[in-house]
């Protein structure tokens, strides 16, 4: 539609931040492993199609992107039911060395634990890459305890007390894991702040009881996305009123009913988030997403039984970087705030240097590496 906009992205803005991710590291051969439904098979065909345009811009003798083996499991995906990701896993590490996975955070978790079980996380060689378009991150230890690594049908206490428990083996193994989520909610952000004490005081105006849970700042990203779509539209208005001469209105010109007239002021368009950070519309009306890249870092434990933030590890998933918007590209650009802590040193390659199976790699040659 000619004069339509929106504020929230599509699940498949993701891919881009995905592509930057494989550029910075030079990975271009990989495996995807995925749940079936329909919200994952629309990022697969975007995968496919983003790394195809990729392709086209390259040169014969560059390294294209290729999808060396796709795996899926049914819709949906439970850990307590058997599935195939043991057998998944058996057939493709000889010929992959860098996973991706979308969607379903216990497929993200149980492809850990296989690939941990068969020795594959602790080598270096091979990492595993998970998309999570919509995840609402609060806190690094919210994150461990109800999200990413722990299994929520046992207490914190369970998963974390035993020492020999599968919810610690998942926090080993992620040493080479990385994950891509929506960028956090600026909860400290002025205008986030603002806005939150104005909508409390708002909904006790009409007989909304307040409580513990309204008093305290929580993220709602949806309703960020609303705001900024009623911030971006009265906005864009007021240009257009601003614009408007009064010889145009003295004739029958409606500037609220100037639909085309609105849009332009949005479209291509810069603005800052309720949120606290930058988005930017692109020209077909699309919201261009801000990602955030999370590695396994060193953390300061929670050690109060009693606490909701109950950790007793020194390492969990922290936020290493952030993808924003390349007005000279269409890739975002990656921004690292901290290293990623690989125990190699380095970051596993998409490859053997020898190639799989030794290929790229005569007989009676050998070959140097420095580091």
């Amino acid at each position: 539609y000619p004069t339509f906009a929106r504020t929230v992205p599509t699940e498949t803005e993701i891919t881009a931040a995905l592509i930057a991710l494989f550029k910075h590291f030079e990975w271009r051969k990989f495996s995807i492993i995925y749940e079936r439904n329909v919200a994952n098979e629309e990022l697969f065909r975007s995968i496919k199609s983003t790394i195809e345009k990729q392709n086209m811009g390259l040169e014969v003798s560059d390294t294209h992107y290729v999808i060396i083996n796709v795996s899926t499991v049914p819709h949906p995906f439970s850990e307590i039911e058997r599935s195939n990701i043991k057998q998944i896993i058996s057939d493709t590490y000889v010929s992959t060395r860098i996973y991706l996975t979308f969607g379903n955070v216990r497929l993200f978790r149980r492809i850990l634990l296989e690939m941990g079980a068969q020795g594959l996380m602790e080598s270096g060689d091979y990492a595993l890459i998970y998309l999570d378009p919509d995840y609402n991150w609060l806190n690094t230890y919210h994150a461990m305890n109800n999200h990413f690594f722990r299994d929520t049908l046992l207490s914190v206490k369970q998963s974390w007390d035993d020492l020999n428990s599968q919810d610690r083996k998942v926090v080993n193994f992620s040493k080479f894991a990385l994950a891509i989520i929506p960028t956090p909610v600026q909860l400290n952000a002025p205008e986030f702040i603002a806005f939150w004490r104005k909508a409390n005081h708002y909904l006790s105006l009409f007989g909304v009881k307040q409580s513990s849970t309204t008093t305290s700042i929580k993220a709602n990203r949806f309703a960020c996305y609303l705001y900024d779509a009623v911030k971006l539209y009265a906005s864009a208005l007021t240009m257009v009123l601003n614009e408007t001469a009064n010889e145009q209105l003295s004739v029958g010109y409606d500037p609220i009913s100037d639909g085309k007239r609105i849009i332009g002021h949005i479209l291509g368009r810069v603005y800052r988030s309720i949120q606290g950070f930058d988005m930017h519309i692109n020209s077909n009306g699309d919201a261009q997403g801000n990602y955030t890249l999370l590695s396994l870092q060193e953390i300061e434990p929670v050690l109060d039984m009693d606490n909701p933030d109950y950790y007793p590890l020194n390492y969990g998933l922290g936020i290493s970087a952030d993808f924003v918007h390349d007005f000279t590209g269409d890739l975002p650009l990656l921004r690292f705030k901290r290293d990623i802590q690989w125990p190699t040193g380095f970051a596993p390659r998409d490859e053997p240097i020898c190639g799989f199976h030794g290929k790229m790699c005569k007989k009676g040659i050998f070959f140097k590496v420095h580091v």
